[in-house]
Protein backbone atom coordinates (compact mmCIF):
# COMPACT_ATOMS: atom_id res chain seq x y z
CA UNK A 1 0.00 0.00 0.00
CA UNK A 2 1.38 3.38 -1.00
CA UNK A 3 1.60 5.78 1.92
CA UNK A 4 0.76 9.36 0.96
CA UNK A 5 2.37 11.88 3.28
CA UNK A 6 1.15 15.38 4.08
CA UNK A 7 2.24 17.68 1.21
CA UNK A 8 2.92 14.87 -1.31
CA UNK A 9 0.06 15.89 -3.60
CA UNK A 10 1.23 19.52 -3.60
CA UNK A 11 4.70 18.39 -4.65
CA UNK A 12 3.57 16.09 -7.45
CA UNK A 13 1.03 18.55 -8.83
CA UNK A 14 3.74 20.97 -9.95
CA UNK A 15 4.06 21.68 -13.68
CA UNK A 16 6.45 19.38 -15.45
CA UNK A 17 9.59 20.77 -17.06
CA UNK A 18 9.60 18.54 -20.15
CA UNK A 19 8.54 15.16 -21.49
CA UNK A 20 10.87 12.52 -22.90
CA UNK A 21 9.41 10.10 -25.44
CA UNK A 22 10.77 6.82 -26.78
CA UNK A 23 8.98 5.75 -29.96
CA UNK A 24 9.66 2.67 -32.04
CA UNK A 25 6.34 1.27 -33.18
CA UNK A 26 2.63 1.68 -32.95
CA UNK A 27 -0.56 0.12 -34.10
CA UNK A 28 -4.27 0.53 -34.50
CA UNK A 29 -6.96 -1.42 -32.79
CA UNK A 30 -10.72 -1.54 -33.13
CA UNK A 31 -13.57 -2.81 -31.06
CA UNK A 32 -14.42 -6.44 -31.58
CA UNK A 33 -17.53 -7.85 -29.98
CA UNK A 34 -16.85 -11.37 -28.78
CA UNK A 35 -19.25 -13.09 -26.41
CA UNK A 36 -20.28 -9.83 -24.75
CA UNK A 37 -16.74 -9.07 -23.59
CA UNK A 38 -14.81 -6.02 -24.66
CA UNK A 39 -12.16 -7.16 -27.12
CA UNK A 40 -9.74 -5.32 -29.37
CA UNK A 41 -8.50 -6.60 -32.67
CA UNK A 42 -5.49 -5.28 -34.51
CA UNK A 43 -6.14 -3.29 -37.66
CA UNK A 44 -3.58 -4.36 -40.27
CA UNK A 45 -1.40 -1.45 -41.33
CA UNK A 46 1.55 -2.28 -43.50
CA UNK A 47 3.28 -5.57 -44.10
CA UNK A 48 6.68 -4.04 -43.42
CA UNK A 49 8.18 -4.85 -40.04
CA UNK A 50 11.51 -4.35 -38.38
CA UNK A 51 13.77 -7.33 -37.67
CA UNK A 52 12.39 -7.46 -34.14
CA UNK A 53 8.92 -7.93 -35.67
CA UNK A 54 7.50 -4.51 -34.86
CA UNK A 55 5.18 -2.76 -37.34
CA UNK A 56 6.45 0.46 -38.89
CA UNK A 57 3.98 3.25 -38.16
CA UNK A 58 5.35 6.76 -38.64
CA UNK A 59 1.83 8.21 -38.63
CA UNK A 60 1.47 6.87 -35.09
CA UNK A 61 4.51 8.94 -34.10
CA UNK A 62 2.83 12.07 -35.46
CA UNK A 63 -0.45 11.22 -33.72
CA UNK A 64 1.28 10.58 -30.41
CA UNK A 65 3.16 13.88 -30.57
CA UNK A 66 0.09 15.92 -31.48
CA UNK A 67 -2.03 14.14 -28.85
CA UNK A 68 0.58 14.85 -26.17
CA UNK A 69 0.60 18.51 -27.19
CA UNK A 70 -3.19 18.69 -27.17
CA UNK A 71 -3.38 17.03 -23.76
CA UNK A 72 -0.48 18.72 -21.95
CA UNK A 73 -0.10 22.03 -23.79
CA UNK A 74 3.22 23.76 -24.27
CA UNK A 75 5.36 21.28 -22.34
CA UNK A 76 8.66 20.86 -24.23
CA UNK A 77 9.09 17.39 -25.74
CA UNK A 78 12.38 15.60 -26.31
CA UNK A 79 12.44 12.48 -28.46
CA UNK A 80 14.85 10.46 -26.33
CA UNK A 81 14.82 7.33 -28.52
CA UNK A 82 13.57 6.67 -32.04
CA UNK A 83 14.92 3.93 -34.25
CA UNK A 84 14.51 0.50 -35.79
CA UNK A 85 16.08 -2.92 -35.47
CA UNK A 86 17.68 -4.29 -38.62
CA UNK A 87 20.34 -6.97 -38.41
CA UNK A 88 22.44 -6.17 -41.46
CA UNK A 89 26.04 -7.32 -41.43
CA UNK A 90 29.18 -5.83 -42.91
CA UNK A 91 29.68 -6.90 -46.54
CA UNK A 92 32.83 -5.68 -48.30
CA UNK A 93 33.31 -2.96 -45.68
CA UNK A 94 29.76 -1.63 -45.97
CA UNK A 95 26.48 -2.07 -44.10
CA UNK A 96 23.63 -1.44 -46.56
CA UNK A 97 20.64 -0.79 -44.29
CA UNK A 98 18.17 0.95 -46.59
CA UNK A 99 15.26 -0.25 -44.44
CA UNK A 100 16.56 1.77 -41.48
CA UNK A 101 16.94 4.82 -43.73
CA UNK A 102 13.34 4.39 -44.90
CA UNK A 103 12.19 4.06 -41.28
CA UNK A 104 14.06 7.20 -40.24
CA UNK A 105 12.76 9.17 -43.23
CA UNK A 106 9.19 8.23 -42.33
CA UNK A 107 9.63 9.16 -38.69
CA UNK A 108 11.57 12.38 -39.27
CA UNK A 109 8.87 13.44 -41.74
CA UNK A 110 6.25 12.79 -39.04
CA UNK A 111 8.37 14.79 -36.59
CA UNK A 112 8.62 17.66 -39.07
CA UNK A 113 4.84 17.63 -39.53
CA UNK A 114 4.35 17.71 -35.75
CA UNK A 115 6.68 20.71 -35.42
CA UNK A 116 4.70 22.42 -38.18
CA UNK A 117 1.50 21.69 -36.22
CA UNK A 118 2.92 23.55 -33.23
CA UNK A 119 4.24 20.67 -31.12
CA UNK A 120 7.12 22.07 -29.01
CA UNK A 121 9.82 19.57 -29.97
CA UNK A 122 13.12 20.58 -28.38
CA UNK A 123 15.36 17.64 -29.26
CA UNK A 124 15.65 14.35 -31.12
CA UNK A 125 17.95 11.38 -30.49
CA UNK A 126 18.17 8.59 -33.02
CA UNK A 127 18.39 5.18 -31.34
CA UNK A 128 21.06 4.18 -31.37
CA UNK A 129 24.44 5.51 -32.35
CA UNK A 130 26.06 2.10 -31.83
CA UNK A 131 24.77 -1.44 -31.90
CA UNK A 132 24.61 -2.37 -28.24
CA UNK A 133 23.12 -4.68 -25.63
CA UNK A 134 19.34 -4.53 -26.00
CA UNK A 135 17.73 -5.15 -22.61
CA UNK A 136 15.26 -7.81 -23.78
CA UNK A 137 17.19 -9.30 -26.71
CA UNK A 138 20.85 -9.08 -25.68
CA UNK A 139 23.24 -8.71 -28.62
CA UNK A 140 20.87 -10.40 -31.09
CA UNK A 141 19.09 -7.24 -32.29
CA UNK A 142 20.86 -4.25 -33.82
CA UNK A 143 19.48 -0.72 -33.53
CA UNK A 144 22.63 1.33 -34.18
CA UNK A 145 23.58 3.46 -37.14
CA UNK A 146 27.13 2.22 -36.52
CA UNK A 147 27.71 -1.55 -36.71
CA UNK A 148 29.74 -3.06 -33.86
CA UNK A 149 31.52 -6.38 -34.23
CA UNK A 150 30.96 -7.72 -30.72
CA UNK A 151 34.03 -10.00 -30.91
CA UNK A 152 36.60 -7.44 -32.11
CA UNK A 153 34.71 -4.21 -31.24
CA UNK A 154 35.45 -2.91 -34.75
CA UNK A 155 32.98 -0.25 -35.76
CA UNK A 156 31.62 0.28 -39.28
CA UNK A 157 29.42 3.20 -40.21
CA UNK A 158 26.21 1.98 -41.80
CA UNK A 159 24.58 3.63 -44.81
CA UNK A 160 22.00 5.00 -42.34
CA UNK A 161 24.82 6.78 -40.51
CA UNK A 162 25.85 8.63 -43.67
CA UNK A 163 22.23 9.39 -44.56
CA UNK A 164 21.47 10.69 -41.06
CA UNK A 165 24.64 12.81 -40.99
CA UNK A 166 23.73 14.34 -44.35
CA UNK A 167 20.14 14.95 -43.26
CA UNK A 168 20.96 16.75 -40.01
CA UNK A 169 23.83 18.67 -41.62
CA UNK A 170 21.46 20.04 -44.27
CA UNK A 171 19.05 21.09 -41.55
CA UNK A 172 16.09 20.16 -43.77
CA UNK A 173 13.84 20.34 -40.72
CA UNK A 174 14.31 24.13 -40.48
CA UNK A 175 13.02 24.84 -43.96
Amino acid sequence: MLKIEEGDLDIISQPIDFMGLNYYTGGLGRYKEDGGLFQVEEVPLDERRTDIGWPIYGEGFYKMLTDLHETYGEVPIYITENGACYNHEVVNGRVADQERIDYLKQHLTALHRAIGAGVPIKGYIVWSLLDNFEWAEGYEKRFGIIHVNFRTFERTRKDSYYWYRQTVTNKWFER
